[in-house]
């Protein structure tokens, strides 16, 4: 590895884990500091989005916890942000301290977000149309999943036992 290479992977270590990795030589401390932040509330900030009533159901505490462990581990293999939510589940997959329903409950809010995406082709309906002869169709954009919990129903005041 070249030294500027060996120098950019020091610096983003210490950004994504400032306690486990040492700070970057000849760089000021103030504006490390803002990069530490720029990059942890960006990628905080995409995730988030996507799971609120995780969020709700673990506490602020333990998602800012959460989110640590994330950055800390999070290899950004895409520049694209709205794939981030997607790499906080596989993630999600390796960490034993959440409950069981939390790994699905979180796979179920980040379904909103994976049929958004998906591209659907829109069906013209005329004014005329006889719904009651018309054939049912499903939409294009959807998803048929099954859950071991009740994800529908988890909020802040109901939890599921193990």
């Amino acid at each position: 590895m070249l030294d500027f290479q060996q120098y950019q992977a020091q610096f983003t270590a210490y950004i994504r884990n400032p306690i486990h990795n040492k700070k970057p030589p000849k760089v000021n401390a103030s504006r490390l500091a803002v990069y530490k932040k720029a990059v942890f509330n960006n990628i905080v900030d995409s995730v988030s989005v996507c799971f609120p009533v995780c969020q709700i159901v673990i506490g602020k505490h333990a998602w800012q916890k959460l989110m640590r462990e994330f950055v800390a581990t999070y290899a950004a293999a895409s520049p694209i942000f709205r794939e981030i939510p997607q790499q906080f589940l596989l993630f999600l997959d390796n960490v034993e301290t959440v409950p069981a329903y939390f790994k699905q409950l979180a796979h179920y809010e980040w379904v909103e977000l994976a049929v958004s995406k998906q591209q659907s082709k829109q069906t013209i309906l005329s004014d005329l149309t006889d719904f009651l002869h018309e054939k049912p169709m499903i939409a294009a954009a959807h998803m048929l999943l099954e859950y071991d919990y009740p994800v529908h129903q988890i909020s802040a005041k109901f939890k599921p036992k193990q």
